[in-house]
């Protein structure tokens, strides 16, 4: 099976994260996980990889609600480099917001590609292996 460089995560629940990337490397999917806690930690983290010729993350699971820079501001600020980010990366809302405004305005977003509820469990990353990546596990 083929797998990810990396995924990153961003999300500010430490349990959130553990069990996600407990989930990925369980799965064996992808070279390597990072964790950022908010949006501007991840953009900056994005940012230096851009800057310095280094691959984006193939994957990049997205909270909302975060402290600092939420998921809405991270996407805002990523237009500067969107044209990037969409050649190599799959951004995904990874969220436990029940709010419809939130689903919808997703869908707006062109960078989004879905909108997943949270915990993830290793079907849903099968599936969106499958869906975005051509990749079957197992």
């Amino acid at each position: 099976m083929r797998k990810l460089k990396s995924i990153l995560l961003v999300d500010d629940d430490n349990a959130t994260n553990f069990l996600h990337e407990l989930v990925i490397n369980q799965m064996n999917i992808c070279e390597e996980v990072f964790v950022k806690k908010n949006g501007l930690d991840a953009f900056s983290f994005i940012e230096e990889l851009d800057e310095n010729g280094k691959p984006l993350p193939d994957l990049i699971l997205l909270d909302i609600n975060m402290p600092v820079m939420n998921g809405w501001e991270f996407l805002e600020r990523c237009k500067t480099i969107e044209k990037r980010i969409s050649e190599t990366t799959i951004i995904l809302m990874l969220t436990t917001s029940l709010n419809p405004e939130d689903k919808r305005r997703s869908q707006g977003v062109e960078m989004v590609k879905d909108y997943i509820n949270k915990p993830l469990s290793s079907d849903t990353l099968e599936d969106v292996l499958s869906r975005f990546f051509g990749v079957e596990v197992g």
